[in-house]
């Protein structure tokens, strides 16, 4: 279990959605940390993939260290 990680996948454009899909509330939650709350249990580290534009809103919520930045445009 030492080699596994976790990993949220929010990054994306939301072109199909229209909105960032991660932020989305449940409750009063943004999805993406109800996500982050499920691995908890399984003592991974855990990554979130978001892209370039999304890490300031992100940030908001976890470490810069927890992101994966999508490298593609």
């Amino acid at each position: 279990m030492s080699t596994l990680s976790g990993l949220i996948l929010c990054g994306g454009q939301s072109k199909r959605m229209g909105t960032d899909k991660g932020l989305i509330l449940k409750g009063k939650q943004p999805w993406f940390t109800l996500m982050a709350d499920k691995v908890k249990p399984f003592a991974l580290q855990t990554f979130i993939s978001i892209n370039k534009t999304q890490l300031e809103q992100y940030q908001a919520y976890f470490s810069p260290a927890s992101f994966i930045i999508d490298q593609h445009e």
